[in-house]
């Protein structure tokens, strides 16, 4: 593992966006960004659409994808600790670890 490796793989110590107040500031610029996301997603038939998530991480915005009703969600990030927590978060997606 490499040292841009490994400080992405520390910033992982635990899936921090599933923690994420929706009442902060930090909280309403996060999930006003998915919101802004998940609008986009009307222009298509949630049955046949595909969505990755690049730079996926833990897994919270591939959760809201599944919780919109898109069935074929796949992620990828760079942090195989974050991919673990994707992949147990939401064992309905395809999630690889790789370097974009």
């Amino acid at each position: 593992m490499n040292s841009k490796q490994q400080i992405q793989e520390n910033a992982y110590s635990r899936p921090y966006h599933w923690f994420i107040d929706k009442k902060t500031k930090g909280g309403r610029d996060y999930f006003g960004y998915l919101g802004i996301c998940l609008s986009f997603l009307n222009l298509y038939d949630k049955e046949t659409a595909r969505v990755l998530d690049a730079g996926c991480g833990d897994g919270r915005y591939l959760d809201e994808l599944k919780k919109y009703g898109i069935k074929n969600i796949f992620g990828l990030d760079y942090s195989e600790r974050a991919t673990t927590f994707s992949k147990i978060f939401v064992p309905e997606a395809m999630v690889v670890t790789a370097d974009l």
